[in-house]
């Protein structure tokens, strides 16, 4: 997992293009805990582990459905696919290729939605281009008692 350090506090979007290869080359969008795992036969929700550590009775391979999601993808072999994520609150909606392929319900708090790049490391490379995020961010601070990040002295 490739992380991005900045927790996703607001609405926002990201996009990026992914070269696919099937079986050899593959990159799954995360945001918190939750990998969106994009196949030709639909996207799957993949909580991510702690690998050796795990406490919470996960297998590191665990799939499931996520309603209403696509069961097709129509993924570009051996070709780069565009791949975005749109926030807002807590829906999280993934497209690709300019199509919908799922909307999956972010339980994680704001303070830990941290967008990142899954693969599996033992049976996949990855090759990920023109990563661009997007936000209505605010333009001044807040006052520290309102700043999420902020810790209190």
């Amino acid at each position: 997992l490739l992380m991005y350090q900045r927790p996703m506090l607001e609405d926002g979007e990201i996009e990026f293009e992914s070269f696919w290869v099937p079986g050899a080359q593959e990159v799954h969008p995360s945001v918190g805990r939750s990998a969106i795992l994009i196949q030709p036969d639909g996207a799957k929700l993949h909580i991510l582990t702690d690998a050796q550590y795990e406490t919470r009775d996960l297998a590191p391979d665990n799939l499931s459905p996520i309603p209403g999601a696509a069961d097709k993808i129509d993924l570009k072999a051996n070709d780069w696919n565009q791949i975005r994520l749109v926030l807002k609150g807590d829906q999280l909606m993934v497209f690709v290729n300019g199509s919908q392929a799922a909307t999956h319900e972010v339980k994680e708090p704001v303070t830990e939605r941290f967008f990142g790049l899954f693969r599996y490391a033992d049976t996949n490379h990855c090759r990920v281009r023109k990563v661009v995020y997007r936000g209505n961010w605010p333009r001044t601070l807040p006052p520290i008692t309102e700043q999420f990040l902020a810790t209190q002295k």
